[in-house]
């Protein structure tokens, strides 16, 4: 579960996100709920709840719930586990007019591959149109920011422009081909692209 600060004013704790499979999901938290306490302890702010939703692998944890318009709240129980959060997810969101939906939540450790595979996968699925989803994505390594970005290049095109006092750097397609993958360059450049971002990314 991803949990997120949304009202700044009020500073509650929010479940941004849910992932499937993990202890979370199979507790039956949403996206949308508000986390009030860990363990009986009040929480206002998501470093507070992460920090005591953490611990020993097995053990449980109770966290009430406040769900829509509810004036009282939910106890649940959710068993700690070490999980493993995708970096890049897809899916097919609009079936009738072949729309796809990438989320790339960090270019840390995020391997070109990963979205290679849910590009081709989409384009499997005749997919011509996508979006792709940055919000919350604080960034990470820029060679996993070029690989990712070389599969919609075309020709010589620029991606980043670097200029100090006493240089000035274009990484260009000539770049990313000296240290990706040549084969991946404009790979998906004929897709239909929409990035979402906000302020978090």
């Amino acid at each position: 579960v991803r949990v997120d600060s949304v009202d700044k004013q009020k500073t509650k704790v929010v479940v941004a996100e849910v992932f499937s499979g993990t202890p979370a999901k199979q507790a039956g938290i949403l996206e949308g709920d508000t986390i009030v306490a860990v363990d009986g302890k009040k929480v206002f702010l998501p470093m507070e709840a992460k920090d005591l939703i953490r611990g020993k692998i097995d053990t449980k944890v109770s966290l009430e719930i406040l769900r829509n318009v509810r004036q009282d709240t939910l106890l649940v129980f959710v068993e700690r586990k070490s999980i493993t959060i995708p970096t890049v997810t897809w899916s097919i969101v609009r079936k009738d007019v072949a729309i796809g939906l990438v989320k790339i939540r960090s270019f840390s450790g995020l391997e070109p591959s990963f979205l290679r595979l849910a590009l081709a996968s989409l384009k499997a699925f005749e997919v011509d149109r996508i979006v792709i989803d940055l919000r919350d994505n604080s960034g990470g390594f820029v060679k996993s920011f070029f690989g990712s970005s070389a599969f919609f290049m075309k020709g010589n095109d620029t991606i980043a422009t670097a200029v100090s006092r006493k240089s000035r750097l274009v990484y260009d397609s000539l770049y990313i081909v000296n240290a990706l993958n040549k084969k991946d360059i404009g790979r998906f450049k004929d897709f239909k692209v929409v990035c979402l971002i906000n302020n978090d990314t």
